[in-house]
């Protein structure tokens, strides 16, 4: 985020990380880290919802994939009524409610 405008030098003691940055443009230094502090809180906000939402995204991604699913068998070698897509798509814990 900051490589076009700073140079970033980044180090870590026992308890701290430590930056320095150097503007590359006539930015002034109180800018740049107000810049840098609003990037952390985007940053932190970010890893956040996606920690929270991670479960959920997986199921998105496991139902749409099961859509996708390419029947390789003709059509007449199937027996009609056999498979009922409902049954197939219901999510197990919506099933097995008790």
């Amino acid at each position: 985020m900051f490589t076009d405008c700073a140079y970033l030098h980044l180090d870590v003691d026992t308890e701290n990380y430590l930056i320095s940055m150097q503007s590359k443009t006539n930015e002034s230094e109180e800018t740049l880290l107000n810049r840098f502090e609003n990037e952390l809180i985007v940053q932190q906000a970010r890893y956040m919802v996606t920690k929270d939402t991670k479960n959920i995204r997986e199921m998105i991604v496991a139902r749409a994939l099961s859509s996708t699913i390419v029947n390789l068998v003709k059509e007449e070698e199937v027996p009609q009524n056999k498979y009922n897509a409902n049954d197939i798509l219901t999510d197990w814990y919506d099933a097995n409610e008790e």
